[in-house]
């Protein structure tokens, strides 16, 4: 397994308040396997905690994928 890599969409924080980043197809509200409970908008989260909202594709999907066999 491996980190999808995708440029991130949206930031997820599960239960236990842990956070991280997500792509957009990891962080779709009907995907089955969501280990989230909330979700906020990429730059929605930065600038809500007066950071600078970094450029699109600086930071990446951090979910697993399956590698082709």
């Amino acid at each position: 397994m491996k980190h999808c890599g995708l440029p991130a969409a949206f930031v997820v924080r599960d239960l236990e308040g842990l956070e991280w980043f997500v792509c957009a197809a990891h962080g779709d509200a009907t995907a089955p396997a969501a280990r989230w409970i909330t979700r906020t908008p990429f730059p929605e989260w930065f600038q809500a905690r007066a950071l600078q909202v970094p450029p699109d594709g600086s930071h990446v999907c951090n979910e697993a994928r399956a590698e082709a066999q």
